[in-house]
């Protein structure tokens, strides 16, 4: 039996913070480090708080849970799935084929995020996350877990902190203009075959040199291409990536991608890398060492301009008549 302590929270959340996102996420987050601290075994915190907030009659998904729980308690506390380090016994044939093809041998390649995004002084800060609700952007020395235990990653240097605000005033971690140059542009085309998709990535090899190729889920992979080495310009590639089946968000500088040799947090699985040019990376490292070209004076300007055209917008609204 555990002790029946008051905690500094409710143990139900109060009816106005269960119609308020920032305040379930308070509750929550209070709510489970009072858990811990109390002696309650951390696998099993998720569960008492997807169970008291049920009863009140509200439901929140198992991420919001996590996040908040992330929020509340050290890395070393989190609940963390069963990774699966190695290939299958009997990968498929496209697979197989990859690996055959790969610049490195397989053993020999590092499945560590930390040498595969770049490090520099100029590209310190990283936006990370375990989903894409929960990405920050930090500098990489901040960051307290492994590495190799996040999800997703955007490719791209970015610049600062933090973003432009968006429609609720609330600083975004992610943004165009707090990212910086793209030094991968990441192919993926998972409406294909596993067999179609290795043959169009490696199509798309003869216009740009492929750095890596990620094993994202089953039957999906992830082609990382040097974007300094395309001969055709950038918007020429993604153009030609888009009519082979690709996302047009390919476009977008902040767009985040599975991080190669992370963790899928969903099912455990390690995004693994299969296909790696040592030197084409080593490149891909020099081209994220260059300067951003967006920082602090363009998000400033960016945000002063919201502010004005919101006062523009209050101006507009009809005034209230002296007469009845």
């Amino acid at each position: 039996m555990y002790n029946n302590t008051i905690f500094q929270y409710p143990e139900y959340p109060p009816t106005d913070w269960l119609l308020d996102p920032h305040g379930i996420f308070a509750w929550m987050s209070g709510h489970a480090s009072a858990l811990h601290d109390n002696g309650i075994p951390d696998a099993i915190i998720p569960q008492i708080i997807r169970t008291r907030i049920a009863c009140c009659g509200r439901r929140v998904s198992d991420r919001e849970i996590l996040a908040a729980i992330r929020a509340a308690l050290p890395y070393s506390h989190h609940a963390h799935p069963v990774v699966e380090r190695k290939l299958p016994i009997d990968p498929p044939s496209a697979i197989q084929r990859l690996i055959g093809l790969s610049k490195m041998k397989f053993e020999e390649i590092p499945q560590d995020p930390g040498k595969i995004i770049p490090r520099g002084y100029y590209c310190d800060y990283v936006c990370i996350g375990y989903h894409l609700e929960d990405m920050v952007t930090l500098p990489q020395l901040d960051i307290d877990a492994p590495m190799d235990t996040y999800s997703v990653v955007v490719p791209a240097v970015m610049s600062y902190q933090n973003g432009i605000r968006d429609k609720r005033w609330e600083t975004r971690s992610r943004s165009n203009f707090n990212t910086g140059k793209v030094y991968a542009t990441v192919v993926s085309l998972p409406h294909l075959p596993l067999e179609k998709q290795v043959a169009e990535i490696l199509n798309l090899s003869s216009n740009s040199s492929l750095a890596l190729v990620v094993w994202t889920s089953e039957n999906t992979i992830e082609g990382w291409f040097s974007t300094s080495s395309m001969r055709e310009g950038w918007l020429a590639f993604c153009e030609k990536a888009i009519a082979l089946g690709a996302n047009p968000s390919i476009k977008i500088h902040c767009q985040p991608y599975a991080l190669p040799a992370g963790i899928d947090q969903c099912n455990g699985r390690r995004n693994t890398i299969i296909y790696l040019d040592p030197p084409v990376l080593s490149a891909m490292h020099g081209d994220a060492a260059c300067p951003p070209t967006q920082g602090k004076k363009r998000v400033r300007a960016e945000n002063k301009r919201q502010r004005r055209k919101g006062k523009k917008q209050r101006r507009k609204w009809p005034r209230k008549s002296n007469f009845l």
